[in-house]
Formats: C-alpha cells, structure tokens, sequence
C-alpha cells in the first residue's frame, strides 16, 4: 500500500463533488476517474502491473485532452512538461512526496484551465 500517493487522489475527489453540471460530461467525471484510478493502484494493487499500466495511459489520455482543449495551451504545455519530467525523474528517486506535489496535484490546475473552454455565456 502507498498511502501518501492513494491520499495524494483526494484532491481529484473534491473538485469533482464541485463539477458544473453546465459542462460536457467527459470533462466533469475526468477527476472522480483519477481519483478511482490512483486509489485502485496505490492502495488496493500497488503492485500489479497491469493495473500500474492502466492507470499510467488513462493519465496520458487525459493530459493529451487538457492540452488539447485548453485555451491557454502554453502554460497548461509548461505544466504537463513539469508532470511529466518529474514522473520519470521519480522513478529514479522513489520519493512518494515528489509524486504527489509534481505529478497528481500539478496537474489539477491544467484541468481547472479548461473549464473555461466549456463556459456558456448567458444573454
């Protein structure tokens, strides 16, 4: 079990208990899965590599879609660039606390960006 990782997804479930039902579906359960996907691996199968391997392309899925979506596509490349430098230099570290300021909560704010991409202006 990796309890500082498995708590380092609770961010993901609070910001989707606050979704805005004004937005596509997708982009509303994305966090509610990341959190699903990290607590499945960290705490429940930490080691399976399977499960490792699911979680790990569902991630790059999202990121692809947050930069792809995003109106601010430099800064959320930046952050994504920063995410994914530090995920492989932690495999060399092994340092659950990097994992979870560099990797998991990093990446919170590229996602938060693209809600403005869904906004509805009303008249």
């Amino acid at each position: 079990m990796n309890a500082i990782c498995g708590l380092g997804c609770i961010p993901w479930l609070y910001i989707y208990t606050q979704k805005d039902n004004k937005n596509p579906i997708f982009y509303n359960n994305i966090p509610l899965f990341i959190f699903l996907n990290g607590f499945l691996y960290h705490i429940l199968f930490t080691n399976n590599y399977y499960i490792k391997y699911y979680d790990t392309t569902c991630n790059i899925i999202f990121i692809a879609y947050c930069n792809h979506v995003s109106k601010y596509k430099l800064f959320t490349s930046f952050l994504t660039f920063i995410s994914i430098l530090s995920f492989y230099k932690n495999i060399t570290y092994n340092n659950d606390i990097i994992h979870v300021f560099f990797v998991n909560w990093i990446l919170i704010y590229p996602y938060l960006l693209m809600k403005d991409k869904f906004i509805t202006k009303h008249t």
